[in-house]
């Protein structure tokens, strides 16, 4: 009797409220249709994730100088156990203008094909339009969608930086012609990461080649490891792989620092003795 009369109290308070039981019903079926979907798709989306980093050479670590590598910093990080290979390049951030009055911030990378010969080299651009460029004054820029919709290929625009900065103590030349739309492994979200010029916020980011920047040293160092291809770039194993070579480059980033800064010193005080001298 008691589970018969708790059976009807339920169903009359369901049929009073039904709007309400509904509703709720409907709210959780989402949330476990959604729960459910999510769960089968994120191995789905690893695996696609992880074959798109492979394809492309994506590298393990990016090292960034402000003052430029010298020769001896890349020969130490050539050495630095686990390291397989490590390609080096240029990169500044400046604003592009087009059209003459739409104005962006982008980062600049530069591009040697010989460093992509037979599918190798690392951090591969995946070309969707066009081409890479090959020549002077020709630029390759990202599909995204901070660019401006009016960038196409054939389009030319000019490169300037802040007041009081002149674009030719980086790159030789400020006029560029389009030549490819592409995407990058380097980039795989929406961010593209923060700049001391303008807002802060680069909108998105562009290849020209090698030659056309006009740096003493190189800035960029990219590094691919011996054992990353085998291992799960979202696998425990490989972050802890990863970790093991980490230590090794802050080491040698930090004694890098520490000569950079005293040979800065030493010229600093020579130039000063020199000035003293000629007073």
């Amino acid at each position: 009797m008691g589970q018969n009369s708790f059976l009807k109290d339920l169903v009359r308070t369901i049929y009073k409220t039904k709007a309400r039981f509904f509703s709720i019903l409907a709210i959780i079926a989402i949330g476990v249709g959604f729960f459910a979907g999510i769960n089968a798709t994120q191995p789905d989306m690893l695996l696609s994730a992880e074959k798109y980093f492979k394809e492309h050479n994506l590298s393990d670590f990016k090292i960034i100088s402000p003052l430029g590598f010298r020769e001896q910093d890349l020969e130490e990080i050539s050495k630095i156990r686990g390291v397989k290979d490590i390609q080096w390049g240029y990169s500044k951030d400046v604003f592009l203008n087009f059209g003459g009055a739409t104005s962006s911030i982008v980062k600049i990378f530069s591009f040697d094909a010989d460093d992509f010969i037979d599918s190798k080299g690392q951090n591969i651009p995946l070309i969707r339009e066009g081409r890479m460029p090959q020549r002077p004054g020709e630029m390759a820029i990202e599909y995204g969608i901070n660019v401006p919709k009016e960038l196409k290929i054939g389009s030319k625009v000019d490169l300037y930086l802040p007041e009081g900065e002149n674009i030719k103590n980086y790159i030789k030349s400020r006029e560029f012609t389009i030549t490819g739309i592409i995407d990058s492994p380097l980039y795989i979200n929406l961010e593209r990461g923060q700049t001391n010029i303008g807002n802060g916020s680069i909108d998105f980011f562009a290849y020209i080649i090698e030659k056309d920047f006009n740096m003493d040293r190189y800035n960029d160092v990219f590094i691919s490891t011996n054992e990353s291809k085998n291992l799960s770039p979202y696998s425990n194993e490989y972050k802890e792989y990863i970790v093991s070579i980490k230590k090794p480059l802050e080491d040698l980033g930090k004694r890098a620092i520490e000569e950079e800064t005293g040979e800065l010193k030493e010229e600093l005080k020579k130039g000063m003795e020199e000035l003293i001298k000629n007073e």
